[in-house]
Formats: structure tokens, C-alpha cells, sequence
């Protein structure tokens, strides 16, 4: 006499497209047997993402990238027949990815994001306008919530992108504006320097800020250097301008106001030493 399996699928009412969804099985028939996840009413035999239960008890799936009711099946390595269902409602998240509105060209940019849907999703900067499936610069966020991503050479007008490794569907988008490497970047101050100046020289700096708070400083960095880290240091505590002496050394170097009460950056420029 031949009768039917008593198969159960175990797995969550709801999830996020494109997480890695935990199921569980009960009395397994076969290793070579399926767990497949389709849409709610899909055709008998129809195969979604899926895995061979092999020796396992429980396995992640990945889920699909769009919204709405599906289902986990068991179905047997015999003639694709479906044993035992679950109802699942897949939802979209609520992806938050941000950089700064401004940043020179070929330098690092500091990504952050919440929350991480699936560690094998990526975080793209391309062009403004581009297809969602260009990835002229990425990387895979992995368990990560902030990374550095290099800039492009070109200035111009790009879209950050936390791109769903499944379907390649975009979760979040925000613009950033590329502009040149040399130019100076203000939100909320500005500094009056020249562009170039000699080895050693003495040059005049000036400034205006348009908010105060008890510990507000012009620096002088490197530019790949950490931001509230620096080479000379002055407080500013009234005055709005400095003789400012530069390095010995010729290169690029960045003037910056930072607030450091409030830990933001208000003005960056850069000064070649030549």
C-alpha cells in the first residue's frame, strides 16, 4: 500500500523580499526532495528559489524581490508533486542609505544604511539617471552598516543605491553631487584663501560662519587625513582672520572649520603648496 507523506513546512507569516528567509521541515521523504518558495496559486510543479533538502532539518531561502502572498512548498524529487504548503506575505523593507550631498571627485565617501536586508545585497554610486542595473562602483555590504566608497574622476551629478542582490531592485536612492577634487566644500562657513602658496610662506585666512558654539576650529590636514584630526590648529574665538603658515613639505593640504561641539565639518578647502 502506498499513502501519502505527513510533512509539515515550518516558516514565518511575513518577510522582506529579498531576506534570507529560515524554513523548517517535518517527516522528510527523501533527500533529493525540494523546499521552493512561488506565489500564492503558482501551478502545480512550478519551481521559485528553492533548495534540495539533503540531510537538513531547517535551511535558509532567499526570498523574491516583489511584494505579496506566496508560498513555501515540500515537493517530492518524484514527479515534482507538492506535499505540504506554507503560507508566507512578503513585505518591503523600510531602507534608509545616506552619504554626504557633496563630495569631490576621487576621494573616499563615508556610506551608511539601515537596515541590512541581506548581507549579499550591494550598495552602488552611479550616474544620475543611469539604469538600476549599472554598477560603475559597488560593493557588497555584507554585515556591515558604513563603508568607504572611492568617488568617481568625472564631477557630475550621481544617485547612491542600496540595490536588492535579488531582482536588482533598488530600496533606496539619494543624489550626491560629485564636483571637482580641489573644490571647496561650505555648509555653513566659508574660507577665503589662496589656492597656491610656497613652501613655508605665511598666507592670510579668512572666514565667516554663520552659527557659533563653544568649540569651533580652522585647521590645516591632509586631505585623505581623518577630519578631526590635523596638522596646525587654531580656536576660533571671535576673529575671523589668521596668518596662517603652511607646511615645508610642497603637496595638496585642506583648511577645514569644524564644530566641534557638534562634531560637523561647516567649511573645506584646498591649498596646493608649491
Amino acid at each position: 500500500e502506498v499513502v501519502e507523506p505527513d510533512v509539515t513546512v515550518i516558516a514565518p507569516d511575513t518577510a522582506l523580499i529579498g531576506e534570507r528567509v529560515m524554513s523548517e521541515w517535518t517527516g522528510k521523504v527523501s533527500d533529493e526532495d525540494y523546499v521552493t518558495i512561488v506565489p500564492k496559486g503558482a501551478p502545480e510543479g512550478e519551481f521559485g528559489n528553492h533548495f534540495i533538502v539533503r540531510k537538513h532539518r531547517q535551511r535558509e531561502l532567499t526570498a523574491p524581490a516583489e511584494t505579496g502572498l506566496y508560498e513555501l512548498r515540500y515537493m517530492l524529487q518524484q514527479d515534482n508533486k507538492t506535499v505540504a504548503r506554507r503560507d508566507i506575505e512578503l513585505v518591503a523593507p523600510d531602507v534608509d542609505a545616506t552619504g554626504p550631498g557633496k563630495v569631490r571627485a576621487k576621494s573616499d565617501m563615508l556610506v551608511q544604511w539601515t537596515p541590512t536586508v541581506n548581507a549579499s545585497d550591494f550598495i552602488v554610486l552611479a550616474p544620475l539617471g543611469s539604469p538600476d542595473n549599472d554598477f560603475s562602483q559597488y560593493f557588497s555590504i555584507r554585515n556591515q552598516t558604513e563603508r568607504q566608497i572611492k568617488t568617481p574622476d568625472a564631477p557630475g551629478l550621481y544617485e547612491l543605491r542600496y540595490v536588492l542582490k535579488e531582482g536588482t531592485r533598488v530600496l533606496a536612492r539619494q543624489m550626491i553631487d560629485v564636483v571637482p577634487e580641489t573644490a571647496a566644500l561650505n555648509d555653513g562657513a566659508q574660507i577665503n584663501a589662496p589656492a597656491t602658496a610656497a613652501p613655508g610662506s605665511t598666507v592670510a585666512i579668512t572666514w565667516q560662519v554663520e552659527t557659533q558654539s563653544a568649540d569651533q576650529r580652522l585647521t590645516l590636514a591632509d586631505p585623505d587625513q581623518a577630519i578631526f584630526t590635523w596638522i596646525t590648529a587654531e580656536k576660533l574665538t571671535g576673529q575671523t582672520e589668521v596668518a596662517g603658515r603652511m607646511p615645508d613639505q610642497p603637496g595638496l593640504y585642506e583648511l577645514r572649520i569644524l564644530d566641534v561641539t557638534t562634531q560637523t565639518v561647516l567649511a573645506q578647502k584646498i591649498i596646493a603648496v608649491e
